[in-house]
């Protein structure tokens, strides 16, 4: 029992250390939105509002959710019967190998922050880009989703 929560702890700092730079990172863009530094200088109204608000929506979501993610953790850590149940859910066999055959790891995880970050920037470059991004975005999210719910019936 001991070793679990060891590990369960530890797993829960990994956890937060990830969820501590997205907020740093959340932060820093929502600075440079601010101070205008990623505005579009365009003459299409339209356009600015859209980029503005997506920018600032997208911002404005990286900070929260891993604030709402530390706090639960933060609670999570002092109930140790909870702490060991989400370790043991987290580290359940078949959800890891649902999770390896759609390849939902670390690497999808980093998959879609980098892209959401690299949306951020892009507006400064085309609307046609942003766009494209978005859109491999969502279609990522849908298959993985997709591919989630097949293997979840097949095993």
């Amino acid at each position: 029992m001991g070793k679990r929560v060891t590990l369960a702890l530890e797993d829960l700092k990994k956890t937060n250390y990830y969820m501590i730079g997205l907020i740093l990172v959340s932060l820093i863009l929502i600075i440079l939105l601010f101070n205008n530094v990623l505005s579009v200088n365009s003459t299409n109204e339209h356009y600015k509002d859209f980029v503005c608000g997506y920018q600032t929506g997208l911002s404005f979501s990286l900070l929260i959710f891993p604030c709402i993610n530390l706090i639960s953790n933060f609670f999570l850590a002092k109930n140790k019967t909870k702490l060991i149940n989400k370790y043991i859910n987290h580290h359940d066999e078949r959800k890891l190998f649902i999770y390896d055959k759609i390849g939902n790891n670390s690497v999808f995880t980093l998959e879609i922050t980098s892209m959401a970050l690299a949306s951020i920037i892009t507006p400064l470059y085309s609307f046609d880009l942003l766009l494209g991004i978005i859109t491999c975005i969502f279609i990522i999210m849908i298959i993985r989703i997709c591919l989630y719910f097949y293997y979840n019936r097949k095993y």
